[in-house]
């Protein structure tokens, strides 16, 4: 059975299904332009993205360990949170620890790249309805192989659609890090930086660039391993200590 939010007229978010038990091929299926789909049968309902419908969003390696955990986790998850979205930064965050004075919900999922956030926004962050939203990825695309450039189009992408349903939700976009791992990656990633952080300052308001990178490099501007554990790609608690600082900085400034 395929189950799904919908907007009434009255504005009341309404709980449906379709009475066959089926699944319509579309990400939003009703009437409403509001309609999404929060619970699935992954064995016969696929995720198909409503504005481009040639992208089927659950064909991922992500879908069985991490993103259909998700929809099986809506009906029950706190709305109206700080929602944090990304990558495996994201994932290894003991958000409830490092922000224990907040409602916080955890939507990273490993390995993710800022393209597959974009692809997946609508159906993972949307229906939680946060109150502030709290995005990091777009290493993985850089290591991937994707230019600045490109990750900055994602990027605006990204706002763009979430802007559409969230006209005036405070976003925070943590800057890439510095990973001793990725040490030939650096320009790269410095250059997106400066691209994102130049395009949040003239084009979206409402959405702040948090700076971790100066404070995660040594003197001689490299990345600082005493920062990272064992893999120098994934922080330990020092990292996360200074990504806390200044994420708790940004919301009590909100």
């Amino acid at each position: 059975m395929c189950f799904w939010r919908y907007r009434s007229e009255n504005n009341d978010i309404l709980p449906s299904y379709h009475a066959n038990g089926t699944c319509a091929p579309t990400f939003e299926p009703d009437a409403s332009s509001e309609a999404i789909r929060y619970t699935r049968n992954p064995t016969i309902c696929r995720y198909i993205d409503d504005e481009n419908t040639t992208l089927i969003i659950s064909n991922t390696p992500f879908e069985v360990g991490e993103l259909l955990k998700f929809d099986q986790m809506l009906p029950s998850a706190k709305k109206k949170g700080i929602v944090f979205y990304g990558s495996s930064s994201i994932v290894r965050w003991l958000l409830e620890q490092d922000f224990p004075d907040y409602t916080t919900l955890n939507r990273g999922f490993g390995g993710s790249t800022l393209l597959q956030c974009f692809y997946e926004f609508k159906r993972i962050v949307y229906p939680l309805e946060p109150s502030v939203l709290i995005i990091y990825a777009g290493d993985n695309d850089i290591d991937g192989g994707a230019t600045p450039a490109a990750v900055q189009n994602t990027f605006r992408q990204l706002i763009s659609t979430i802007r559409r349903f969230y006209p005036d939700l405070p976003i925070g976009y943590i800057s890439l890090k510095p990973a001793p791992a990725h040490v030939d990656k650096i320009p790269q990633m410095n250059e997106t930086n400066i691209l994102i952080r130049g395009d949040i300052e003239s084009l979206f308001p409402g959405v702040t660039f948090i700076n971790i990178w100066p404070f995660m490099l040594l003197p001689n501007g490299l990345p600082n391993p005493d920062l990272f554990g064992p893999d120098n790609e994934h922080m330990n608690s020092k990292g996360y200590a200074i990504w806390t600082k200044e994420v708790t900085s940004y919301l009590e400034s909100i």
